[in-house]
């Protein structure tokens, strides 16, 4: 080869090599997270609505698991169910998917879910991207093998995370191990204290309250020490050392299966074993100040009796105090997750009465002293 052949192939070869290094980051394709909106399109898609069946909004798969405030279930090998149980529109929530065999979970969608929506879609590498991003390291990986042929609901699991000041509360709450169901506990309208047909906007109220001690009860807060500061006795009317305290508090935190029922005949409470009822008026109440109710009754949950100060205060000091101390807190400063300006059916609540918010521990458990608590 001459002189001048070489010059011409040497000179198309930085040709083409400049040519192929300029078009490089065109053709490297760009990785994004699949982004959805959860909305309900019709009313089977809305969980607790006005009009829904009583058997339906106090069925089984209505338990609120505060582990999985928002719910990801796989139907089938290509079909997911997205259950929002917050009162609340949420939204930049990553749903994680974690496949048998494999150490991380992925990043499977970006999604703002409304309140109180549950929705079945497809997965997106079936219709959309079948490259997705690890969650810690956010290394590619492909499911392209999954297209076409699914993945089993055996081998999956689900998780949500995201970093908005909202997803980081839920998240909080979800150190409960609450897995609390809706219950009409007066089938047959004979049951006084019982309210007969509790109402899908009564549990969608619960709902909110509960959410709210979730939080409340987390280590977002200092509720857990302001219990262990506390002079708390029991049942014996002795005061209880600081790790009776401790396990007291933990079994409150770890209760799991609950079932939730509305009270009425000037009842305000029930509680004890698997049954925690509260009255409508202070499920209320409790969006504007703290009541005693939840505490109370939880005091019952957990084993106590009224000669307990897990149940009603005694020198102003108990459970009940503490916890009132601490939700007053979280009202004036507006930390609580649920409040009345993001609560997503704003009419539920009506302010019916102002009582003044006050840090005195004794004048908050006054506040429904004209009813019964059991």
């Amino acid at each position: 080869m001459n002189n001048s052949a070489t010059v011409i192939l040497l000179t198309t070869f930085l040709m083409i090599s400049s040519c192929r290094k300029d078009q490089d980051p065109s053709a490297v394709p760009t990785i994004t997270t699949p982004k959805a909106v959860i909305a309900p399109s019709n009313n089977d898609e809305r969980i607790f609505e006005d009009g829904e069946g009583l058997n339906i909004y106090t069925a089984e798969n209505r338990r609120i698991d505060f582990t999985r405030l928002i719910s990801v279930n796989a139907i089938d090998n290509t079909t997911i169910e997205i259950t929002n149980f917050v009162p609340l529109d949420i939204e930049e929530v990553t749903i994680l998917l974690k496949i048998n065999g494999r150490d991380e979970p992925v990043k499977l969608l970006v999604a703002d879910i409304k309140a109180h929506t549950t929705k079945k879609i497809k997965y997106p590498f079936v219709n959309e991207t079948t490259d997705f991003f690890e969650n810690q390291t956010n290394k590619i990986v492909s499911l392209a093998q999954y297209k076409t042929v699914g993945i089993a609901p055996s081998q999956v699991s689900f998780d949500y995370t995201g970093t908005t000041p909202l997803l980081q509360k839920l998240k909080k709450a979800g150190e409960m191990k609450w897995q609390f169901k809706p219950n009409d506990f007066d089938p047959n309208h004979n049951q006084e204290n019982w309210k007969d047909n509790p109402t899908p906007q009564d549990f969608r109220k619960y709902s909110a309250l509960l959410i709210n001690m979730a939080y409340l009860y987390s280590s977002a807060t200092n509720m857990r020490q302001s219990f262990l500061n506390e002079s708390i006795t029991n049942n014996d009317v002795i005061l209880m050392s600081p790790a009776e305290k401790l396990t007291a508090y933990n079994n409150i935190v770890n209760k799991t299966k609950l079932s939730l029922g509305i009270c009425e005949g000037g009842v305000t409470g029930l509680g004890g074993g698997g049954t925690l009822g509260i009255a409508a008026s202070v499920i209320n109440k409790a969006m504007f100040e703290p009541v005693s109710t939840f505490a109370h009754e939880m005091g019952h949950v957990v084993g106590f009796s009224h000669e307990s100060s897990m149940t009603y205060p005694q020198n102003d000091k108990g459970s009940v105090s503490a916890c009132q101390r601490e939700w007053l807190i979280r009202i004036k400063d507006g930390s609580l997750p649920v409040q009345l300006n993001n609560y997503y059916m704003q009419g539920d609540f009506i302010k019916t009465g102002s009582t003044s918010l006050t840090t005195n521990a004794k004048q908050s458990t006054q506040l429904i002293d004209n009813c019964d608590i059991k």
